[in-house]
């Protein structure tokens, strides 16, 4: 995510950013050294990642019950609402780095015939087969 008002330089996707049409796509030729899935290769800092948190009006999760995620269709819009990446700032929440992000399934045949992990339906060489992390 480009510019000083994004809390995070480096994320998955434009729509994790604050700002969505300053998401830049990282580029090692750039010279800048990029981000990758663990963080920005010139400063260290970490890629942070979206994540689903209870909506204000759901009284049956604590608020603080938060599922980081690869993309919003990761979140039950009936019970959650998305929240764009973000670094950690409270003592409950540190955010969401790469090791934190929930998977999904793909379901069928695949090498061994039943499933493998995933972070969004991409990961499925028929995305019709994907079952989000909230449904396992």
């Amino acid at each position: 995510c480009a510019g000083s008002g994004d809390r995070v330089e480096c994320t998955n996707a434009a729509d994790s950013c604050l700002y969505a049409f300053r998401f830049e796509r990282s580029a090692e030729s750039a010279g800048d050294g990029g981000c990758d899935v663990h963080g920005s290769r010139a400063s260290g800092i970490p890629t942070y990642f979206p994540y689903c948190a209870p909506r204000t009006d759901n009284d049956e999760r604590d608020w603080r019950d938060v599922r980081c995620v690869w993309d919003k269709a990761e979140c039950d819009g009936e019970t959650e609402r998305w929240e764009e990446a973000r670094p950690g700032n409270l003592s409950w929440f540190r955010g969401c780095t790469c090791e934190d992000v929930l998977t999904g399934a793909c379901v069928g045949p695949g090498i061994d015939g039943g499933f493998h992990c995933a972070a969004s339906r991409d990961g499925c060489a028929d995305p019709s087969a994907y079952v989000p992390q909230r449904l396992l």
